[in-house]
C-alpha cells in the first residue's frame, strides 16, 4: 500500500518529522489524548482526532482537528488504510487501530460516538 505521509503540524515529539504527524505512534498519542479528555465530542485542537462514526467492521470516520477535516479509515484487504493520507501507517490509521482494541468490532453494526463512549469507556 502507498504510505504517503500526512502533511499536518506534530503533537507528538517524533524527530523524524518535526513538522508532521504521520506515524502509528501519533495516532496512539491522539487516541490517549481523546480518551483523556472531559469531551470526547469536542472537535477543538484538545482533540487531535475525533470518532465521528465507527462504522459497520470495515469503515470508521474520524475528524482531524488539525485538518479541520473528516476523515475515513477503511478496511482494505485486510489492512486498515486512511483515505485522506493514501497511507496505512498515518496517526489515523493508528487511532482507528487502538480504537478497535478498545471497542468490540465482532458485529457489524455501526456505533455512534455516544455508544463508543457508553460501550467502550464506561462513562
Amino acid at each position: 500500500m502507498n504510505t504517503k505521509n500526512c502533511d499536518h503540524n506534530d503533537f507528538s515529539n517524533n524527530e523524524r518529522n518535526k513538522n508532521k504527524y504521520d506515524t502509528l505512534e501519533d495516532g496512539t498519542a491522539a487516541f490517549m489524548k481523546w480518551m483523556g479528555s472531559s469531551d470526547e465530542k469536542s472537535l477543538t485542537s484538545k482533540n487531535p482526532i475525533v470518532l465521528i462514526k465507527l462504522g459497520n467492521s470495515d469503515n470508521t470516520l474520524l475528524y482531524d482537528t488539525r485538518m479541520s477535516m473528516p476523515v475515513q479509515v477503511k478496511l482494505l484487504e485486510g489492512a486498515l488504510f486512511c483515505e485522506s493520507c493514501k497511507s496505512d501507517e498515518c496517526a489515523h490509521v493508528g487511532f482507528t487501530i487502538r480504537l478497535n482494541q478498545l471497542v468490540n468490532r465482532g458485529h457489524n453494526n455501526e456505533k455512534t460516538i455516544n455508544d463508543v463512549i457508553d460501550d467502550g469507556i464506561g462513562n
